[in-house]
């Protein structure tokens, strides 16, 4: 719960805040309250994030995948989260890579 107050000519406000790590998460939209909520969900690239319980109104923000939901007052959002399973077998870490690529006969083009 955050307490906010707004100066009179403010129209809206913002803040982060760092939750403790779960496997899941549930938004409930306060009823009653004389302002409406926006929830963006934007998952980084080491966790798999999926969504339950509201269908989203967008699902970009410039080019990356973070979905919108505009809940009504009483409606509830489940996230769950998890790191994405590993791949059995041996792995290889590479430091660099380079490719050259020298044309050859077989491509060019005639006419």
């Amino acid at each position: 719960m955050a307490l906010v107050s707004l100066a009179r000519d403010q129209t809206e406000a913002g803040w982060s805040s760092t939750l403790a790590t779960t496997d899941t998460l549930t938004l409930t939209a306060p009823e009653g309250q004389p302002w409406s909520e926006v929830w963006r969900v934007e998952c980084g690239v080491i966790w798999q994030c999926e969504t339950s319980g509201l269908v989203p109104v967008a699902h970009q923000r410039g080019g990356i995948l973070a979905p919108d939901f505009r809940p009504w007052p009483g409606e509830s959002l489940t996230l769950r989260f998890r790191h994405p399973a590993a791949v059995p077998g041996q792995t290889l870490t590479l430091q660099s890579i380079r490719l050259e690529a020298v044309p050859g006969s077989g491509s060019r083009t005639r006419r």
